[in-house]
């Protein structure tokens, strides 16, 4: 009996798409032969091993704005509350029973940087390698491949989505995300403030969004 070779469309059919673009019928291997091909570094792939399903998208101008600005925040709030937080950015994360995405930003929260193997380029999650305790995503449009499964497959305990000028914090419990009112991870991080700043990002400097975020930090003890 004939295997069907597994789905793995060429290259030059990838850069005549226009993203965010959903491929079904893509193998595990095709996955992550595309992801590591160098020649596709600047396209988002979210996978789902159970579906079969490979979203390709690419970030614009306004989805990068809000995802900097929340990294700025949140490296703010290592700064003014002492806390170690190591910025792992749109770092690869996938399993193969789960599937595979890049996150906006992800961040690893009060964990030793030598326990984290920063030197690998690739994590390896099925190798016992540790997931990020924090992921931010910036959702603009309509996901094709939806993230918070993959997520909650490989194990982050945090999700943050900004969405309509609001951030939803999501908390993983039994293997499934619920909707909470604040942060977990970053304890006292002022979600909504957060949110209200980028709102006014068009009228002002980041460095004044980011000195803003930094006294509501300080006021709040």
């Amino acid at each position: 009996m004939s295997t069907a070779a597994p789905f793995a469309p060429p290259r030059q059919t990838l850069r005549r798409l226009t993203p965010p673009l959903v491929l079904t019928g893509v193998s595990w291997d095709a996955y992550c032969e595309m992801r590591d091909d160098d020649g596709n570094a600047r396209l988002r792939l979210t996978y789902d091993s159970k579906s079969r399903r490979l979203e390709v998208g690419m970030p614009g101008k306004r989805h990068d704005s809000v995802a900097e600005l929340l990294s700025y925040f949140v490296a703010g709030y290592g700064r003014v509350r002492r806390t170690a937080i190591t910025p792992v950015g749109s770092t690869t994360w996938r399993k193969q029973t789960v599937g595979g995405a890049e996150a906006d930003k992800a961040f690893h929260v009060a964990r030793s940087n030598v326990d984290l193997g920063l030197d690998r380029n690739v994590p390896d999650l099925d190798g016992g390698d540790v997931p990020p305790d924090l992921v931010v995503e910036v959702d603009v449009t309509s996901p094709g491949v939806s993230k918070l499964p993959i997520y909650a497959g490989i194990g982050v305990p945090e999700v943050w989505v900004w969405e309509n000028d609001a951030i939803a914090v999501h908390r993983l419990v039994e293997g499934k995300y619920e909707r909470i009112d604040r942060s977990v991870e970053l304890s006292g991080f002022p979600i909504e403030f957060a949110a209200e700043l980028i709102a006014t990002r068009a009228d002002a400097a980041t460095f004044e969004l980011e000195e803003a975020f930094a006294e509501r930090l300080r006021a709040a003890g």
